[in-house]
């Protein structure tokens, strides 16, 4: 077993729904810093003020390999900007902050994509954003 599991990832709606991020692959799973840049227009140097960091989580979804992509593309849009748990994967645990809480994220875009055929939407890439800071920098 990995450090963080080893099946698909999957989410937990603020409801308790439970939403499997079935035929999934994890693109990006890294943090995203938010940094103040400040330049001095009489000297000439920047002043970076680190304020924290977000954590980034985006996963490309082929929905032409679900039973029904129409239904699951529904329920994806349905979570669009709406606040969910996220677990890398199904037998793992959430993704937790310094605190060791439960993060909340926001599903932040769904992109429509083709694997083959321009016309045919079968691939969606979901991209996360946890809502708040996983941890804060320099305070």
């Amino acid at each position: 077993m990995a450090i963080f599991g080893t099946e698909a990832p999957k989410i937990i709606t603020t409801g308790a729904t439970t939403i499997d991020i079935d035929y999934s692959r994890i693109i990006k799973d890294e943090p995203e810093y938010l940094v103040t840049v400040n330049k001095s227009s009489f000297s000439g140097n920047k002043f970076f003020s680190p304020h924290g960091r977000y954590w980034v989580f985006e996963c490309a979804v082929n929905l032409f390999k679900e039973a029904d992509p129409v239904a699951k593309y529904t329920t994806y849009l349905a979570l669009l900007h709406q606040k969910v748990y996220l677990y890398r994967h199904r037998d793992g645990n959430a993704v937790k902050d310094v605190s060791g809480d439960d993060v909340l994220f926001i599903i932040d875009d769904l992109g429509e994509s083709f694997l083959e055929q321009y016309n045919w939407n079968d691939l969606l890439k979901l991209r996360f954003v946890s809502s708040e800071f996983i941890d804060t920098l320099g305070e």
